[in-house]
């Protein structure tokens, strides 16, 4: 995973190059799109990643100018391109990993009592109490046993205030020692908080090295996506430009063999005409087999320039309902050569 901007580019280099390969592998699989060499129209240029070479497949001629359109229809490679793009898995949302954890301490860091000292539930100072009053016992013993053999082995008042003197100077100590028990209860205190806090940073600190490696995989993501988007795009538009300039090309086509169509009636009809002067007019069934004969609607109305004749489907329409306006004819070439006809 990238870590930093110098490896998200090696990234998206790196993800350029294998995809450019898979599509150069399918354009390789695919074979060399054939070229069209007809009419006005133009050769076809190299595909990129395998898209559609032409749209212009069957060169125009006097009898299927109309019929040869060329339509768009999007190739696999660009199909496989906007795939790619749609099916690049994002990352999911960011999960904390430590979240829990450093809420809680900081919980108890805010909420933390300010410090106070009570000897009665301070551990250490039950065992130096317990220690000084073991020991100012057995001293007060040792005073007061010594005070009455100093009296001739007799107990008096002196031997036991010299014994409660005695042990009072050992509570005395344990007085002396509260200063230095309530730094030290201080300081364990301050500890306590320095560990707190130092918890709380070094788990922020795993956070953020998770939080970063989740970005970096984000920047990945975004670099690659954006790198699918624009092969895909370039495809897409080249291969749609390719479409236009073809259907210019086969439009060209039309408006030549159209006029062509014209000219051609023109000339027809004026042989026919001259004919029949030079005939004295004769028959006009022989001017009429002169006549090249349409196989369309379009080819009809270029010849002739009459449009108000039935269109094939028109035709056939009424033909599937048994109209007695075709009954005369069984195809719609039939129905041309009737047209023609009357026209002669």
């Amino acid at each position: 995973m990238a870590s930093n901007k110098e490896d998200t580019e090696k990234l998206a280099a790196a993800s350029a190059a294998s995809y450019l390969k898979s599509q150069a592998a399918t354009s390789a699989a695919s074979g060399t799109t054939a070229k069209k060499s007809s009419g006005t129209t133009s050769s076809s240029k190299t595909a990129l990643g395998g898209i559609t070479g032409t749209y212009y497949t069957t060169p125009s001629t006097s009898t299927n100018y109309e019929s040869n359109k060329p339509t768009y229809t999007e190739s696999q490679a660009v199909k496989d391109a906007w795939s790619s793009v749609n099916n690049l898995k994002k990352p999911s949302s960011y999960v904390s990993k430590y979240g829990d954890q450093i809420q809680s301490l900081i919980d108890k860091a805010l909420n933390r009592k300010s410090f106070s000292y009570d000897s009665s539930t301070d551990p250490l100072y039950q065992q130096y109490s317990e220690s000084y009053q073991r020991q100012g016992q057995q001293a007060s013993r040792d005073a007061i046993g010594q005070a009455v053999a100093l009296s001739g082995g007799y107990g008096n008042s002196y031997a036991q205030s010299v014994g409660q003197q005695t042990y009072q100077e050992y509570l005395s100590k344990l007085n002396d020692m509260l200063p230095e028990l309530r730094s030290d209860a201080y300081q364990q205190y301050q500890d306590e908080g320095t560990t707190l806090n130092n918890n709380i940073t070094t788990l922020q600190n795993q956070e953020s090295v998770f939080y970063n490696q989740y970005r970096d995989s984000v920047s990945d993501y975004n670099t690659e996506l954006e790198f699918l988007y624009n092969a895909a795009n370039d495809m897409s538009e080249q291969e749609y430009n390719r479409y236009e300039n073809d259907l210019a090309a086969w439009q060209a086509d039309r408006t030549y063999w159209y006029q062509k169509a014209q000219d051609d009636y023109t000339k027809s009809l004026a042989a026919a005409t001259s004919s029949k002067r030079s005939s004295g007019g004769s028959s006009k069934k022989s001017s009429g087999t002169s006549y090249s004969l349409p196989t369309s609607y379009n080819e009809y109305a270029a010849l002739t320039g009459d449009s108000g004749i039935m269109t094939n489907s028109e035709w056939t329409r009424r033909k599937s309902s048994g109209s007695s306006s075709v009954s005369g004819t069984n195809s719609y070439s039939d129905y041309l050569k009737a047209m023609i006809a009357k026209r002669s």
